[in-house]
């Protein structure tokens, strides 16, 4: 993985962090470059092993079985952010409950 490549996904995690913040999750830890999910959140009782893309072009069934894959590992709620290029803050999200949506931030979350 090229150092652009490495940048791009770590502003891709960073905008995750501050969306999830946003929406009332909290942060327990990020990966920074481990071979893990990215980031794990909270929301009530309800831990999330969160995995965050930032691709071109999206394989979203094999994201899924990573995300789902990972939170196993952890006994933990799946849930699979893609940033969506040319929108800041943007993420296409899928988890469990099966409702996919759009979650935008407005990156000012600390």
């Amino acid at each position: 993985m090229s150092r652009s490549q490495r940048a791009k996904g770590n502003r891709g995690e960073s905008e995750a962090r501050d969306v999830l913040l946003e929406r009332g999750y909290s942060i327990i830890e990020t990966s920074r470059g481990r071979s893990c999910e990215d980031i794990i959140a909270t929301a009530g009782t309800r831990t999330y092993s969160v995995e965050v893309k930032w691709h071109e072009l999206w394989n979203l069934k094999a994201w899924r079985r990573q995300a789902k894959a990972n939170a196993a590992k952890r006994k933990a709620h799946w849930m699979l952010m893609v940033r969506i290029t040319g929108a800041p803050h943007t993420f296409y999200v899928e988890d469990g409950d099966g409702r996919p949506r759009i979650w935008t931030g407005n990156g000012a979350a600390e």
